[in-house]
């Protein structure tokens, strides 16, 4: 009866055990938004006024390996082009809020713009690379644009 109980208890600590270890490697990120603003908003304020002075160096200072290659200097200059002469230059931005996609960090703004007089919504991913934060995406959003 003992060794009866004893392969019970050992079986549930080792059920247990998997099912803590499983539950950390859902790929989910654990949301502290102090923290991630701490990253987050200077590196959207450098690219965004990367994006003004129509700096591909600086804009893509923090993007990870699959960004670089998506985004060459011709797509910079074309969608940039696009941007500017549809909203005009960057004005500043606003924290509106935070999520999480799988492993990735969902960084929103409200953003003003010189020529659009709605609120831009900014959508930046981050993602954490060898213990470093690189941006994995950046998307625009507003009335002007979605004519």
């Amino acid at each position: 009866m003992r060794k009866h109980l004893s392969m019970l208890a050992s079986g549930a600590i080792i059920i247990l055990s998997l099912v803590t270890a499983m539950s950390g490697c859902n790929g989910k990120v654990e949301l502290n938004t102090d923290k991630v603003r701490e990253y987050a908003d200077p590196i959207t304020e450098e690219m965004l006024q990367a994006a003004n002075a129509g700096n591909y160096i600086s804009y893509c200072a923090f993007f990870d390996d699959t960004m670089k290659a998506a985004m060459s200097e011709y797509l910079f200059s074309t969608t940039n082009t696009m941007i500017k002469s549809t909203i005009g230059d960057y004005v500043s931005k606003e924290f509106w809020k935070l999520e999480t996609e799988g492993d990735a960090l969902v960084v929103f703004y409200k953003a003003n713009y010189t020529l659009e007089p709605e609120d831009v919504e900014i959508k930046v991913v981050f993602r954490e690379i060898a213990g470093e934060m690189y941006v994995s995406g950046i998307w625009f959003d507003s009335p002007m644009l979605s004519e």
